[in-house]
């Protein structure tokens, strides 16, 4: 399966921007022509994945493209991509007197 998809960003975010990828078989995933993530095997459901510096310095304002390639060797074959941005919670402080 080959895919190509434009999306829109308005704001490219700094730390804390990951793949978000669901996959059956093996993909090699792409924004703005630069490689961000190479998989292997299968998920069960949408897993965030690292993207590659360089493909994180590709990020631009405004229209981004996501190429795509999925490859299955045997049995059914999905994918899907897109972003997702994890940040940390921070931990709540307990702020009663003993």
């Amino acid at each position: 399966i080959w895919l190509r998809r434009t999306f829109e960003l308005p704001e490219v975010p700094g730390d804390g921007l990951m793949l978000w990828v669901h996959h059956d078989e093996g993909a090699d995933i792409y924004v703005n022509g630069v490689l961000a993530a190479d998989t292997h095997g299968y998920t069960t459901d949408y897993t965030p994945i690292a993207m590659s510096p360089e493909a994180q310095a590709a990020l631009r304002l405004g229209e981004n493209t996501f190429a795509v390639h999925c490859e299955q060797t045997s049995g059914g074959q999905c994918i899907d991509v897109g972003l997702i941005l994890l940040r940390e919670q921070k931990a709540e402080q307990d702020n009663t007197a003993e």
